[in-house]
């Protein structure tokens, strides 16, 4: 009645009985004739069962908007998310080279505007990769058409100045012009073999002729290379070749060239003799061969470079031959090395995979 409220109620207890009573204020007119006291005692159960009914009604209520609101949230955050992954899938794709990726924008909105940064981004390293791609193509061809016409043109000196003396020594009748004729000839012979092979180091970097891949047994091949070179004086060879064939895939004339060239850098690098060793050993069904000489043995600070192209240890060299024997093992998956020690020799070891059988 104080608090002016319509309705109380409270918690009674008689012994160990507890149950509610219900107050309310009596009104005739304007003013408070008595306060109404209702108490359940006999009703306490019902009522128990009906705030239980209650509370359980409340309780599922709660529990559906809760339902509701937790899958209209997975429903958002995936539909929010999957551009997202999506975006995710790609950039990992175009980290590994693949710049043909395109994404569809699901919307206007900031992720909407964020894929279409990511293919204009996409777009932009593919039009710059092939742009870096023509350009170091057209470096390549520089430097390449440099390479060739100074290797062209040192032959091509003596040539003119041969020539031009050979007129001189015809207009002033020389006596000797038979002997003149024979020196210049010689000398012109022997530049246009110059250029022959300058022609044909640069042929077989540029892989113009096509391969033919064939059979081709290791051990045969080795024994072809040491009997060309056995009759050069003053060299050695030592061969531990393995008994049982050790077959490859590859072009053999190819590979033939490969070792010869080996051998024949071991040849020149040992001026006063020497001995090379040629071994063969299968494992894994990868063929390893190694070739070793005891020549001077190349510095360490240019061992980095030895397979790079236009690189020579020789005044007579184009640097093109161990240029293409590395590309030609690497083209069989395939690798090769090279140790060397100053005035212990060099050592080239290749890997090669086998043909399965």
């Amino acid at each position: 009645v104080i608090l002016g409220r319509g309705f109380f109620e409270t918690q009674e207890r008689i012994g160990e009985v507890s149950y509610i009573v219900g107050y309310r204020p009596i009104l005739i007119g304007d003013s408070i004739r008595g306060v109404l006291a209702v108490p359940a005692l006999y009703r306490q159960q019902e009522i128990d069962e009906e705030l239980a009914q209650r509370n359980a009604f409340v309780l599922g209520a709660y529990a559906l908007v809760v339902s509701f609101v937790i899958g209209l949230a997975l429903v958002l955050a995936n539909a929010l998310s999957r551009p997202l992954r999506e975006l995710s899938k790609a950039a990992r794709r175009v980290g590994k080279g693949d710049l043909d990726v395109v994404l569809q924008a699901p919307s206007d909105d900031e992720v909407g505007d964020l894929i279409r940064s990511f293919n204009d981004m996409t777009g932009e390293l593919k039009e710059s990769r092939a742009n870096l791609a023509r350009a170091e193509r057209e470096l390549a061809w520089k430097e390449m058409a440099k390479q060739v016409a100074h290797e062209i043109k040192n032959p091509l000196t003596p040539i003119k100045l041969s020539i031009q003396h050979l007129v001189q020594a015809y207009r002033q009748g020389a006596k000797d012009f038979g002997d003149i004729l024979q020196r210049v000839s010689q000398t012109v012979v022997e530049q246009i073999d110059v250029l022959t092979r300058i022609a044909s180091e640069f042929s077989n970097f540029a892989r113009m002729p096509e391969r033919t891949f064939e059979r081709v047994d290791m051990n045969e091949l080795l024994k072809e290379t040491i009997n060309l070179f056995n009759e050069v004086q003053g060299i050695e060879f030592r061969s531990t070749l393995g008994e049982t064939p050790a077959v490859v895939i590859a072009d053999r004339d190819e590979l033939r060239r490969v070792f010869i060239n080996i051998v024949r850098n071991s040849v020149q690098a040992m001026e006063g003799g020497g001995v090379i060793v040629v071994e063969l050993k299968v494992e894994h069904q990868v063929c390893t061969i190694r070739i070793r000489d005891t020549g001077g043995g190349i510095p360490e600070e240019i061992q980095s470079k030895v397979f790079q192209p236009n690189f020579s240890t020789k005044t007579d060299g184009m640097g093109l031959g161990l240029a293409i024997t590395q590309k030609v093992i690497q083209d069989l998956n395939g690798t090769i090395t090279l140790e060397s020690k100053v005035g212990q020799g060099t050592t080239v070891e290749m890997h090669i995979p086998l043909l399965h059988s």
